[in-house]
């Protein structure tokens, strides 16, 4: 795997990583982490991120690698316009993840790279990986500039609901 590209005047980049272990059927979880509803879900209460009406999730935009699927505004709790990302995908593996590497208007470069996986110790359960970069913002950055390449693993507050809750992968997304 390559690193992010980020220029030598730009301090050093942040790195974390997420695993979450979730007991759902992969085309599930693919369908949640490619959804808009699903982002949403993620980022809410604190961010909101747009797309252009009829786009309900990155499979809906004709996927070119290195080219913007589309430009995003990002919200604070929903209503204070903080950011803006041109959303743009380096690679797409449909079922299995995706890699992010989007240009911001708060940051240079976001990279997130996506990945579900075979769970190794449960055969019902699936991997979700998730690995961010960003440049560091300098000494004030939250990390307060001394975490020189911040990692760990820790389980985020919002995963995809039980497989009980979700509508089948077959439905249209528009009827959820």
């Amino acid at each position: 795997m390559t690193s992010p590209t980020i220029s030598p005047a730009m301090p050093p980049a942040i790195s974390l990583q997420f695993e979450s272990k979730l007991g759902a059927p992969r085309e599930w979880i693919w369908e949640w982490i490619t959804s808009l509803r699903g982002v949403s879900a993620e980022l809410s209460p604190l961010l909101r991120m747009t797309a252009p009406k009829g786009v309900r999730g990155i499979t809906d935009v004709e996927f070119k690698p290195g080219v913007r699927l589309f430009r995003s505004r990002i919200y604070l709790f929903g209503i204070l316009p903080i950011d803006r990302s041109d959303l743009t995908l380096l690679e797409l593996d449909p079922g299995r993840g995706f890699l992010e590497q989007s240009p911001m208007l708060s940051m240079r470069l976001w990279r997130h790279e996506r990945r579900i996986l075979d769970c190794p110790d449960d055969s019902t359960a699936s991997l979700l990986i998730d690995r961010l970069s960003f440049p560091r913002a300098g000494r004030r950055a939250w990390c307060a500039g001394s975490c020189g390449g911040c990692s760990f693993t820790a389980t985020p507050s919002c995963v995809p609901p039980s497989p009980a809750l979700l509508p089948a992968p077959s439905q249209p997304l528009a009827s959820r």
